[in-house]
C-alpha cells in the first residue's frame, strides 16, 4: 500500500496547470518524492521523463491510497500526455482508496478537508498538532546538534536526489 499526493500549479488541469511535485510514503513509513522546477514565466515544469517513469511505476505497482485520488491521477495523465510519454498508462482503479470518497460515505454533511477528517477520526485537535509539531522541531535540534552528530553521525530526514 503506498499513500500518494500530487502538487500542482494550479487547480485547472486543461487549461495549463500540470503537477511539479509527488509524494509517496510506504508501509513501514518510508517516504519518497519527485519534485520539478517550474518555469516561472510559463508556469510549466520542467519535466524528467525518468523521473516521471518512476512515478508512473510506483502508481502501476502497487494499491495507491489518497485523499481526492481522482483529481491527482487526472494531473499525472495531463503530464504524460504533456511529455509525450512513450508508454501507454492503465490505472488500476479497483486498487485505488480515496479518503474523500470514503468521508462522503460515512458522513455525507460532514467537511471532508484532510484537517478535518483528522479530528474527527484520528481525535488529533489543534492543541495536540501544536505539541507534535514543538516535540518534531526539539528532535531536529537535538539531531543537529554537534554533541548527537559525533555519536552518530549527520541525520537528515530524506536525500532529494535519490527518491526511493
Amino acid at each position: 500500500m503506498l499513500a500518494f499526493d500530487t502538487e500542482t500549479t494550479g487547480t485547472d488541469l486543461y487549461h495549463g496547470c500540470l503537477p511539479f511535485f509527488f509524494a509517496f510514503c510506504g508501509e513501514q513509513g518510508k517516504l519518497a518524492w519527485v519534485e520539478w522546477q517550474v518555469d516561472p514565466f510559463t508556469r510549466l515544469p520542467v519535466i524528467n521523463l525518468e523521473e516521471l517513469g518512476y512515478v508512473v511505476d510506483l502508481l502501476c505497482s502497487d494499491e495507491i491510497v489518497a485523499h481526492h485520488a481522482g483529481f491527482d491521477l487526472r494531473a499525472m495523465e495531463r503530464v504524460i500526455e504533456f511529455a509525450e510519454y512513450p508508454h501507454d498508462v492503465v490505472w488500476e482503479w479497483d486498487g485505488i482508496q480515496d479518503s474523500l470518497v470514503a468521508s462522503h460515505a460515512l458522513r455525507n454533511l460532514w467537511g471532508h478537508s484532510l484537517k478535518h477528517l483528522r479530528e474527527v477520526f484520528l481525535y488529533v485537535d489543534e492543541c495536540k498538532q501544536a505539541a507534535l509539531r514543538d516535540a518534531v522541531n526539539k528532535a531536529r535540534r537535538i539531531c543537529r546538534s554537534k554533541k548527537f552528530i559525533a555519536k552518530h553521525g549527520e541525520w537528515r530526514i530524506a536525500d532529494s536526489s535519490d527518491p526511493h
